[in-house]
């Protein structure tokens, strides 16, 4: 789901690394390790510091625990660095890359690489000036150390910007994907959406004499595809900005005023009533700007089951797990369904059938899930889908009843003949990950025990300690 990094860029930084520590005495190596050494904890607090001082980094890593152990491991990755036995070399650079990218994956600034390094060279050449060497020796091992941090992290560089072209370019093909859809459909449903609430909201109103738990916009079915969907589809329109300050205005501002007006003037209320729908109009019209401006971009879906591709799944887990951190987590929830029983269907019943199961296993978790979730096709028999919103017994419940639903589907093939089908679901709730392939690794287990144990069925996934994307795993 990463870009590849060239293997030539790793060989060169891996062959101009090997020449430097060939042309270095073992003694200045040795001075080096034990400067690491001698002032662990001096580097453990400076480190620490640093983790905390850079607030786009603090962000990422809000976990003293996990900023601790981070620390650690950095000094244990700095101290095989300058030990690094030449025959290691190839694959502790590769380890490298992967790192960059993983530093990607999870939201990192790329200025976190290079700065923390120049503190680091800086540190070191504090701790040379005090040593009872003479000048070429200190000129030595500062070269040393340069080329040593300098390689390593240009590899990481090379990881990290491969990684984040890659995302950038799935990120463009979603909104063009998005973008393809008949959009004018997808306006209608959204202004429906819309009005549903707005009526809604009315009718608690005008039939109940307690406001004090009427819905919010924000929760509704317009507002989690705005939240969730829009934001993709269309980022960068300024429409969408005149939006979400709509939202807020109506959930922040006019619902929590109407508990007080029931009990007071009538038309006040009814005055009230007139700002909402002010407001609602508001959104109509941006909404139908956002639309109208993005209507001739082409569509790109899976051509079996008109999914979407699995190629968005990395930016759509990346963006909720964003979505999480910025604010009051709700949580999300990845499911991975599997069609039981698929290759015998296909052995059957010939492969045609198999396409026309997946076909309408598609169209039933489609029209089962709701608008705003995201519904791919992953591989083969297999189905991934985001369930935003949803915390693990929202989760549940909504797979539960997906699973229930395609139990009770018939295919009728070609030929007449009627198939039913059974699909096994696993499920794997956010649970802190920063790395989305840990979430696809905890749903993909769940799905294996869905299979293993019996069918059928929706396991959820456990989460072992080693399942959290630990900082430090960016220090290996």
């Amino acid at each position: 789901m990463s870009g590849t990094l060239p293997q030539s860029a790793i060989q060169r930084a891996s062959s101009e690394w090997s020449a430097h520590v060939a042309q270095t005495r073992p003694a200045i190596r040795a001075l080096l390790v034990s400067i690491v050494t001698g002032h662990r904890d001096d580097l453990h607090q400076r480190y620490l510091a640093y983790l905390g001082d850079d607030q786009a980094i603090a962000d990422v890593f809000s976990d003293p625990a996990a900023r601790a152990d981070f620390a650690d491991r950095f000094i244990r990755w700095l101290h095989a660095l300058l030990t690094l036995d030449p025959a290691e070399r190839d694959a502790f650079q590769t380890r490298q890359a992967e790192v960059g990218k993983l530093m990607s994956r999870i939201g990192l600034p790329a200025h976190a690489l290079s700065r923390s390094m120049r503190k680091l060279k800086l540190w070191f050449i504090t701790q040379l000036r005090d040593q009872p060497i003479d000048r070429a020796d200190v000129l030595d091992a500062m070269a040393h150390v340069i080329v040593v941090i300098d390689t390593a992290i240009e590899i990481r560089e090379q990881g990290y910007l491969t990684d984040r072209a890659q995302q950038a370019r799935a990120e463009e093909a979603y909104r063009l994907h998005a973008l393809g859809q008949n959009l004018a459909m997808e306006r209608e449903r959204q202004r429906a959406a819309l009005m549903d609430w707005l009526q809604g909201l009315l009718a608690r109103l005008y039939q109940a004499q307690d406001a004090t738990d009427l819905p919010r916009l924000e929760k509704s079915e317009f507002g989690l595809w705005f939240d969730h969907k829009a934001q993709l589809m269309f980022e960068g329109a300024p429409d969408l900005a005149l939006i979400a300050k709509a939202i807020e205005r109506i959930d922040r501002t006019i619902i929590p005023q109407f508990a007080a007006l029931l009990d007071a003037d009538r038309g006040e209320l009814g005055r009230m009533i007139a700002l909402i729908q002010t407001e609602v109009g508001s959104i109509k019209f941006a909404l139908n700007t956002v639309f109208d401006a993005r209507m001739e971009i082409e569509n790109s879906r899976d051509p079996l089951t008109n999914l979407l591709n699995r190629r968005f799944l990395p930016t759509v887990l990346m963006r909720e797990i964003a979505v999480q951190k910025a604010r009051q987590p709700s949580g999300f929830c990845l499911v991975m369904l599997d069609v039981d029983w698929f290759k015998s269907i296909n052995d059957e019943y010939g492969h045609l059938a198999g396409d026309r199961v997946l076909q309408q296993l598609a169209a039933c978790v489609v029209n089962t899930v709701r608008p705003s979730d995201f519904v791919f096709r992953f591989g083969g028999e297999e189905i991934a889908i985001v369930l935003v919103d949803a915390d693990e017994a929202r989760g549940i419940e909504i797979a539960e009843n997906l699973r229930a639903h395609i139990a009770g589907l018939t295919v009728r093939l070609a030929d007449q003949r009627e198939l039913a089908v059974t699909a096994s679901f696993g499920l794997a709730p956010w649970q802190g990950e920063l790395d989305y392939q840990q979430l696809l690794a905890r749903a993909d287990q769940a799905l294996y025990a869905a299979k293993t144990g019996g069918r059928n069925r929706v396991e959820v996934a456990p989460l072992p300690i080693e399942a959290l994307v630990q900082p430090a795993q960016l220090s290996q």
